[in-house]
């Protein structure tokens, strides 16, 4: 699943899809997956996602709008939210603090 779930990180993955891809209903879906990964499936996709958004706003030149629409983030709005709910800045403020760190340590 983790693969598979690797591979479409990016598109729709709802319950209900992986429920039918893997044969299985959704309470033993979620189950299953919080067990062996320890985190919820909902968490762990867009825990994934945000390590991806980090990189790109610390090595791309990528715009806001960009990255969001890259990563499958349905608006900038949203794309923000969330990563400001995990990572306690906004993507901006992150960005320019990774930047300013690359020019101190050259």
């Amino acid at each position: 699943m983790l693969d598979y779930i690797q591979l479409n990180l990016y598109s729709e993955l709802s319950s209900e899809k992986l429920c039918n891809l893997f044969s299985t209903n959704r309470s033993t879906l979620s189950n299953e997956f919080k067990n062996a990964i320890g985190t919820t499936i909902t968490n762990y996709v867009m825990g994934t996602k945000l390590e991806l958004v980090k990189y790109a706003l610390a090595f791309t030149e990528l715009s806001m709008d960009e990255i969001a629409v890259k990563y499958g983030f349905k608006n900038i709005a949203y794309f923000s939210k969330m990563f400001k709910a995990k990572e306690l800045v906004s993507p901006l403020k992150y960005r320019q603090s990774m930047k300013a760190g690359r020019k101190e340590n050259h």
